[in-house]
Formats: C-alpha cells, structure tokens, sequence
C-alpha cells in the first residue's frame, strides 16, 4: 500500500478564519512530510479570492458577483460537484459550506469553527437556513476537527456526531 495522499481544500480565501486554519494545516502537512494536493475554492469576480497556492476550483460566475456569487455557489453546491473528483485518500475542508462533500465521499474530514448560526438567530434566515443544512452534513464525515471543547461538545451535542468523530 502506497503513502496516504491528502487533498487540502481552502474553503475561501475571502473567509480570513478559515485561510488561517487553512495554513495551519498545510504546515503541519509540510513538516511532518504527508504527501498532499492543495486547492482553493474561488468566487471569479473576487480577485482577492485566488490563492497563492494550489490549485483553483473555480465557482460560477454570476452577475454582480461580491455576495450574490458567494450565497449561489454555496447554495448551488458547485464547488462540492468539482470536489467530487478529486484525487486523495483524505479529502480534508475547512469550510461548512463544503461539507455536503461528506454525501458523496466516505474520506472528507471537515473542519467547523463554530456552530454560530445554528444555535443563535442572530442571522438573516437565507443564508442561516443554507449554513446550517451544510453543518448537518458533517454527520457523513469521517472526521470532524473543531477550535475549541465548548464548540466539539456543541457538535456532539447538537450535530448528533459521535465523541469519537469529534477533534
């Protein structure tokens, strides 16, 4: 059997956050020698969206761009259809808006910050009702990784996820 190949995905350069996990992960990859692919989600009207590394898995383009091209390549899963083939023993993102890649792929680990928008409503309800169905496909995950205990016992918790899934 050959070495393990992981597929790093970059939600989004855009999401400041998720990029710094991002880097987190990919040097923890580089230093211990794991042999990888790096990609990066991008919205095409954003030019601060295209990454410095990797790959581009390339969204739609849509008129007026900024949010509107943001909310409809998450709520079309177009970067998850473009994930769907590629290659990795490990397919590893960092952004729930990704997470319904856990419904066609048993190797997707799948990194959640927080859980904000399902447990406040603090948020408008579009883009809250879309985040949130993405979330609840992290229950198809192989993994899940998460910033903090309050947040991986609010995932057991509220995810239904078993202990044992949970990072």
């Amino acid at each position: 059997m050959g070495e393990l190949q992981i597929a790093l995905v970059n939600g989004s350069r855009r999401f400041v956050g998720h990029t710094i996990f991002f880097h987190e992960f990919l040097h923890a990859l580089e230093t211990v020698g794991v042999q990888h692919r790096v990609y990066t989600c991008v919205d095409p009207t954003d030019a601060w969206d295209y990454p410095d590394e990797g790959e581009i898995i390339r969204g739609l383009r849509f008129p007026g761009g900024g949010q509107v091209e943001i909310g409809l390549n998450r709520l079309f899963p177009v970067f998850v259809r473009q994930l769907r083939s590629v290659p990795g023993d490990l397919v590893h993102v960092n952004d729930a808006h990704l997470a319904p890649l856990c419904r066609y792929r048993n190797d997707v680990v799948v990194t959640l910050i927080d859980l904000a928008k399902l447990l406040t409503h603090w948020y408008p309800p579009v883009p809250s009702w879309i985040h949130n169905w993405d979330v609840r496909a992290a229950r198809h995950a192989r993994g899940v990784i998460c910033t903090t205990e309050e947040v991986r016992q609010q995932i057991i918790q509220s995810l239904g996820i078993p202990a044992g899934k949970v990072r």
